[in-house]
């Protein structure tokens, strides 16, 4: 096919890609509504970064290094092609959802562009048409794919990790001598490097290089190399490498999520509720995850039961390339029954159509005439029925996300509309125009105090309350929060569905001194996020 036919083909689902994106965060309305948490997480250390003056990131969780240095990137091209005169921390504070819009279309942009090179990467190899549209799918194989597109977050990022992954297994399948130099050896590190400094939910992709690569030598140099490049891409993060390493040990060794549970590697109850979710909540992953197995299976059967000679398939490599694929999804569903979100599978369910596509050509050599021969039609009644599957996820997702947004929004009218003069505590994750500015501060690192002192001559609350650890953050010093809290103004409590009004409860009594607290529910809206008056005696 030639290239001026070619490229605007390749460019027909990147488009798509990023079209429905933005229309996903249309219907889901401004940050503060909904996705705060770590969208505004990430601006914050963005903006430390993009001041240039070596304030480093608080927040090293997941580590999102890559991510914190693009939003620094593009928080500082923002500003200077934009501002209005003012500093650039005013600014951002300012107008922070502009600075996340920003962000979030720039990692868009970098998702569809990774999508387009990957099409032309897969039709370079394969000269077919009809592979490279069916893999170029993948993005689109679940809605929690578009989960990570709508938000600032690794888990958006992990979508081109993620492709530049499946181009690592497509090389190696089309290669005809398996045998990897050095260069080879690095660009797979580099690669792999990316994806765990981006997010460590990425650490089962690792196997996926580690189990195609032949000879121990490439093994060790891929884990070296990886190592090296890993340090490198979380520099901007490694003053707070204790942190993250203790980090790491509770999620592995406690249940709860974030790693701040009980003392327990795995409660067999929450993990098997959990396990369930993963495929229930995914049918094409479980589909492609059951295939693969089944796959596998049968050639263990084969091999050790009946006694086939597998020297007939013409790509030997399609073995290891499946145990990859299976090996890393797998890890992936463990994980995650671990500690349980459906969006931290978003590698996995990139791996989804290959997984499927590789058992296709194992099947087809082994029972060769049966498939191969109907190749077109194959793909394209599958593809049929893929583009109506996602077309179905894609509508019914945004029309969800509206009904999301405006109930959300229907809070935000409510107290401002009604409650203008009471002192408010709003609750993180509760929609809110002022709590995710507050919120991120808390991991600006060595910036912490400068952007609380500025909060607090900008925002109308002083006071937050953070159901997550059940403590109070308060802008101000603790004895002038005191006294606002003792001042006799009427106080509301915006409290999120995720909070418990008796924790509070006994929280407040605890600081204040007031054994009598009682309290009147006002507002509840379908998101059960509700408005509590409080009373104080």
């Amino acid at each position: 096919m030639k290239k001026n036919f070619l490229i605007p083909q390749l460019l027909i689902l990147p488009v798509i890609l990023f079209i429905t994106a933005g229309l996903l965060k249309f219907a889901q309305g401004p940050y503060y509504l909904n996705f705060y948490d770590p969208s505004y997480v990430y601006l914050i250390n963005g903006l430390n970064l993009a001041q240039l003056e070596g304030f480093g990131v608080g927040h090293f969780d997941h580590p999102g290094t890559t991510v914190q240095v693009i939003s620094a990137v593009v928080v500082k091209f923002y500003y200077t092609v934009s501002s209005s005169g003012t500093d650039i921390v005013s600014d951002v504070f300012a107008r922070p959802e502009a600075y996340l819009i920003k962000i979030n279309i720039f990692l868009n942009f970098i998702n569809c562009l990774f999508l387009f090179l990957f099409g032309y990467f897969i039709y370079s190899l394969s000269k077919n048409i009809f592979l490279t549209f069916f893999l170029m799918l993948s993005p689109f194989a679940s809605t929690e794919l578009f989960y990570g597109m709508i938000i600032v977050t690794p888990d958006n990022l992990l979508i081109s990790a993620s492709l530049m992954t499946l181009g690592i297994i497509f090389y190696c399948l089309y290669k005809k001598e398996q045998t990897y130099s050095v260069a080879e050896v690095i660009v797979f590190a580099v690669i792999i490097a990316f994806g765990l400094a981006t997010k460590l939910n990425f650490i089962p992709m690792l196997f996926i290089p580690m189990i195609i690569l032949n000879g121990y030598k490439n093994k060790f140099l891929y884990l070296f190399f990886i190592i090296i490049f890993f340090v490198i891409f979380i520099l901007p993060g490694i003053y707070n490498i204790e942190y993250f390493l203790n980090w790491v040990e509770g999620l592995i060794l406690k249940e709860g999520k974030h790693g701040k549970g009980g003392a327990n590697v795995i409660d067999p109850g929450s993990f098997s509720k959990n396990l369930i979710n993963v495929f229930t909540k995914d049918i094409l992953f479980a589909v492609s995850y059951f295939t693969i197995l089944s796959t596998f299976v049968y050639l263990i059967y084969a091999k050790y039961i009946l006694k086939k000679d597998f020297g007939f398939l013409k790509s030997p490599v399609l073995i290891r390339i499946l145990t990859a694929i299976l090996t890393a999804m797998t890890l992936q569903i463990i994980i995650v029954s671990k500690h349980y979100a459906q969006y931290y599978m978003i590698p996995s369910f990139m791996l989804s159509l290959t997984g499927l596509y590789i058992s296709y050509l194992i099947i087809c050599e082994l029972f060769p005439g049966k498939f191969k021969n109907n190749a077109k039609p194959i793909y394209a009644g599958v593809m049929s029925a893929l583009i109506i599957w996602f077309s179905y996820q894609i509508v019914s997702s945004y029309f969800e996300g509206r009904e999301q947004s405006e109930d959300a929004m229907s809070m935000v009218n409510f107290i401002e509309k009604k409650y203008p003069d009471y002192i408010i505590i709003p609750s993180f994750g509760s929609a809110n125009v002022e709590a995710p500015l507050a919120f991120a501060s808390q991991y600006a690192g060595s910036r912490h105090e400068v952007y609380k002192e500025i909060l607090q001559r900008k925002l109308r609350s002083e006071i937050y309350f953070n159901q997550w650890v059940n403590e109070f953050y308060y802008l101000p010093d603790n004895q002038n929060s005191l006294s606002i809290l003792k001042s006799g103004k009427p106080v509301l409590l915006q409290l999120s569905r995720y909070g418990s009004i008796k924790e509070f409860r006994n929280k407040l009594s605890e600081i204040t001194g007031y054994k009598n607290i009682e309290y009147n529910v006002i507002f509840t809206n379908e998101n059960n996020e509700s408005v509590y008056e409080i009373f104080m005696r």
